[in-house]
């Protein structure tokens, strides 16, 4: 993120894109070693995929309202949604996408 905000780009934009790069490399280090799962990747994507779209559009609107409307400033607005957006995700790969 640090790297997009010093290139210009919209610190909206930026968390969102370092949230889509983290979701790449996520799935298959969540799948093998926090939920052990076995179960087929055909069959996990596609749920996964939706966990992902929801924890992004989260991530966007808590930013968002964070930091646009409430004006907090970009670091604390990022480490607040990141933590709010961690939780979610986790709970949502638990008792959904992972079971």
């Amino acid at each position: 993120m640090a790297a997009l905000l010093a290139a210009g780009t919209n610190a909206s934009l930026a968390t969102a894109s370092g949230a889509a790069t983290g979701a790449a490399a996520n799935y298959l280090l969540q799948r093998r070693f926090t939920f052990h799962s076995t179960a087929r990747h055909r069959d996990l994507v596609p749920l996964y995929i939706a966990a992902v779209v929801v924890g992004w559009i989260v991530n966007l609107l808590v930013f968002s309202v964070l930091h646009d409307g409430m004006r907090l400033i970009i670091p604390l607005a990022q480490v607040m949604t990141s933590l709010t957006v961690a939780f979610l995700n986790y709970w949502i790969f638990k008792r959904i996408v992972f079971q």
